[in-house]
């Protein structure tokens, strides 16, 4: 059986709040940033799920189009 070692980066590492005055100059409300965060976790759920492979950035790019 293959071993494999996950690391759960986002809101461990990295601190998504930086990008908080972003998302306030692009849509006048900072709570989208959560809104586009938790859609980020689902595509990502979902891709992994599915064992269909996308990179973060277009994980990303896509929840940014959805909640936009």
């Amino acid at each position: 059986m293959k071993q494999v070692l996950v690391f759960d980066v986002n809101e461990t590492l990295l601190d998504v709040r930086a990008l908080a005055p972003y998302f306030e100059h692009a849509f006048s409300d900072v709570e989208v940033l959560s809104q586009w965060f938790a859609q980020l976790l689902q595509i990502a759920f979902v891709v992994t799920l599915t064992d269909s492979y996308r990179d973060f950035g277009t994980c990303a790019r896509h929840a940014l189009d959805v909640v936009a």
